[in-house]
This record gives C-alpha cells, structure tokens and sequence, in this order.
C-alpha cells in the first residue's frame, strides 16, 4: 500500500476524485502493474470512466481523455 499527497489548488470535489484516478492509474502503471482496480467513493467519475454517464464539464473531459489515453497506451 502506498500513500501520496498532492496539492491541487482550488479544485471540486470532483476534479479532485478525477485527479485521483489519474495518478493513481499513472502510478500503478509505473509500478508494472498488469492490472488495475479502481475503487473510489465517487459514484459520478466511475459511472463517467466506465462510460455510462456523460461529461459535461470541460475540465473533466480533459482529465478523462487524459485517462484514456494513458490506458491505451499501456
């Protein structure tokens, strides 16, 4: 189990889970994961990750695109 803190700023409850998932993921990709479960409190950003919501927030479409593409990639 591994802990870390990062300063956002002003930020939503939102923009901060979002933030979350993605240096988490970043993360366990840096470890060498071969899988990943995402568990968050946040029914909103695993609806949305999972494509079952929509985006309407541009913040969060950005960071969302961010995830995607680093999961591709991976």
């Amino acid at each position: 189990i591994e802990a870390r803190y990062k300063y956002l700023g002003i930020a939503t409850n939102n923009q901060a889970e979002y933030q979350g998932a993605l240096h988490g993921i970043r993360r366990g990709i840096e470890l060498g994961a071969t899988e990943i479960e995402l568990r968050m409190d946040s029914n909103l950003v695993i609806e949305q990750l999972s494509g079952n919501f929509k985006i309407k927030n541009p913040e969060l479409k950005e960071i969302h695109r961010e995830i995607g593409d680093m999961i591709a990639s991976w």
